[in-house]
């Protein structure tokens, strides 16, 4: 890696560095890796542009963290869905609690159904706030499910 960064003319902080390696054994291999002089630690899970990786790919803290997230933003619209019609809430709820949910999408869209269904009961208890059903969520407002959005998003990138 420093022969690299010393042809690309790129400088790394060694001290900030970590590993991680990538599997689901139980006893994942734990490689020994320097940088330089220094050791760079082993760790279990990474958080790389607010988004946390952990060495199985399980996503199960992450979305456990943005349905948590999404919950307050919820909250908020909650507070103030007495001051708006339908389509109000719902463009409140598209632009800053469904934005949360879809942050790096395509990478986390493979979770277990269990972790994926946390984010799902969020949209539900949003539906409740705005106060529409699901059917008329996609006619009216166009509110479709997260499920779907995931699987459009991924179609859009690979085509």
């Amino acid at each position: 890696m420093k022969v690299c960064a010393d042809k690309w003319k790129v400088s790394f902080e060694p001290t900030k560095c970590k590993t991680m390696a990538l599997s689901r054994k139980r006893t994942p291999s734990k490689p020994d890796l320097h940088f330089g002089d220094c050791n760079l630690p082993v760790v279990n899970e990474l958080e790389i542009l607010g988004v946390t990786i952990d060495c199985k790919l399980a996503w199960s803290k992450y979305l456990s963290t943005l349905s948590t997230r999404a919950g307050q933003k919820l909250g908020a619209l909650r507070k103030v869905a007495n001051k708006l019609d339908a389509e109000g809430r719902a463009t409140v709820y598209k632009s800053q609690v469904r934005s949360v949910m879809e942050y790096d999408s395509m990478s986390w869209m493979n979770a277990s159904s269990t972790n994926l269904s946390q984010l799902d009961n969020v949209q539900k208890k949003a539906l409740k706030v705005i106060e529409v059903d699901e059917a008329t969520a996609f006619s009216q407002l166009n509110i479709t499910s997260l499920h779907h959005r995931r699987r459009v998003a991924t179609a859009t990138a690979l085509y």
